[in-house]
């Protein structure tokens, strides 16, 4: 399943001709003093954003190729438990976020967690609208980036838990 884009601006993708990596920036095109153009010579990074976003659900995974060439496969269940909206994070005034209660008498039977659906935001988030009923988490591109859990995405995070 692809991404729903329900009258969203696409994700920018390199066949769209997109430049997505560091460029020299020529500036306006108008010459300034000295017969040079304003910001001519100035470097500006662009930042690192989806090329294509996939909803695999045979694999019951987030894929996401990036525009710097990197391959990220997120779990559902790890974007799950790492949503960033208020409620989840705790940030709303209700204390820390409560653990989701057993939804019968065998949890380990429990109805296995996927998203319904995804929307692009602009160009700057996906929204995921999950199965359990939870759908205000707005994942910023580089929110979804910082969460890679490849091996090489994992040793670049500094080490917050042994101070």
């Amino acid at each position: 399943m692809f991404l729903a884009q329900s009258r969203r601006a696409a994700v920018p993708s390199l066949s769209q001709g997109e430049v997505l990596n560091p460029i020299v920036d020529p500036g306006p095109l108008s010459l300034g003093e000295g017969g040079r153009r304003p910001g001519e010579g100035q470097v500006r990074v662009m930042p690192v954003v989806p090329k294509k976003i996939k909803l695999e659900g045979g694999n019951e995974t987030l894929r996401v190729e990036w525009s710097d060439g990197h391959m990220s496969a997120y779990s559902y269940q790890y974007l799950r438990d790492r949503c960033p909206c208020a409620t989840c994070t705790g940030a709303e005034g209700g204390g820390a976020p409560k653990a989701a209660a057993p939804e019968g008498p065998l949890p380990m039977f429990r109805k296995s967690l996927r998203p319904l659906r995804a929307e692009l935001l602009g160009r700057y988030a996906v929204q995921i609208y999950w199965n359990d009923g939870h759908s205000t988490g707005i994942y910023t591109f580089p929110y979804l980036r910082g969460l890679c859990p490849c091996t090489d995405c994992v040793a670049l995070r500094p080490n917050l838990g042994d101070g």
